[in-house]
């Protein structure tokens, strides 16, 4: 079975045979390397998943490490994580 991981404005959807996931980056709370190949993605709406590096064809990574840092970068450049901060009233710009 590969995987797809898609980065998709505020979420990150995970495509399989044909099945879509779709995972708020908002709450994603962890990603993290468990073995050489193994990848965990904890989340507060759902149970953790466990993905294998070598069954992820989207993105293309070379290692597990660099697959964990592009899934970090797309969950903390993401706008919608920080749409609770206060905004500059436009008088004050």
């Amino acid at each position: 079975m590969s995987y797809q991981i898609v980065n998709s404005g505020s979420a990150l959807k995970i495509i399989y045979e044909g099945q879509e996931l779709s995972v708020s980056k908002r709450a994603v709370q962890e990603i993290s390397l468990i073995r050489e190949d193994l990848i965990k993605l904890d989340a507060a709406d759902c149970h953790p998943m466990y993905l294998r590096r070598s069954r992820v064809s989207l993105p293309v990574s070379v290692s597990t490490e660099q697959l964990i840092n592009e899934l970090n970068t797309w969950i903390t450049d993401c706008a919608c994580c920080h749409c609770n901060e206060e905004e500059t009233p436009p008088g004050e710009r």
